[in-house]
């Protein structure tokens, strides 16, 4: 096995506890989004491990900023990673199996991930509140289904909305194994008397 990632620290971090069940496993340090760089990756991986049976695209990036905030720097960083890194990884495992099944041997796994576990949405119509409002959901979630509020993922946060909205983000997180639904989650902001709500939905794909 070959580990891909742009963190060599973190790269033998699992690499080692892969080790202890006794499996080789090589890092190779390594950022998706760079094609020249995924190239020589490839090359070196076949070169330590002489073929490869299996390619997953796996690498993720998480930019969380409101729609209205978020720059074209911002998002073409997310595009470069989330879907030219895969098409590169997947494309060239494809390109080795291929013309290894083409010499009449067998072929291999090509394995694509998606960012199913996280989900973020711009809390909006929560104007009308003179002072500060407590942000939370509105319990019992789904199963399986756990909320948050701005960059520290915190079950509650305090927020002072405006004219268009709270300035935050909630962040659902999906379990592993939860049933592909469209699951509603209510988020609740309350200063003192005043209490309002906004639903968000969770559409799980199989």
């Amino acid at each position: 096995m070959v580990i891909w990632g742009r963190r060599e620290d973190r790269n033998e971090a699992a690499a080692e506890s892969l080790r202890a069940h006794g499996v080789r496993v090589e890092t190779d340090v390594i950022d998706v989004a760079d094609e020249a760089a995924q190239l020589l990756g490839f090359a070196r991986a076949l070169d330590k491990m002489g073929r490869l049976d299996g390619v997953i695209a796996n690498a993720g990036f998480v930019t969380i900023s409101p729609l209205v905030d978020m720059t074209l720097k911002q998002y073409d960083e997310l595009q470069r990673v989330a879907q030219y890194g895969a098409f590169i990884t997947l494309r060239e495992g494809a390109r080795h199996m291929v013309e290894r099944a083409k010499a009449g041997e067998r072929g291999g796994s090509l394995i694509a991930t998606g960012s199913l576990t996280n989900f973020t949405a711009t809390l909006t119509s929560l104007d009308g509140f003179n002072n500060f409002a407590t942000l939370s959901c509105v319990a019992p979630l789904p199963a399986g289904i756990t909320c948050g509020f701005g960059p520290s993922n915190s079950p509650s946060l305090n927020v002072i909305p405006t004219a268009l909205g709270a300035n935050t983000n909630v962040r659902l997180t999906v379990a592993n194994g939860v049933a592909p639904n469209n699951y509603h989650v209510t988020i609740r902001a309350a200063s003192g008397a005043l209490v309002r709500t906004q639903q968000v939905s969770v559409n799980v794909i199989p």
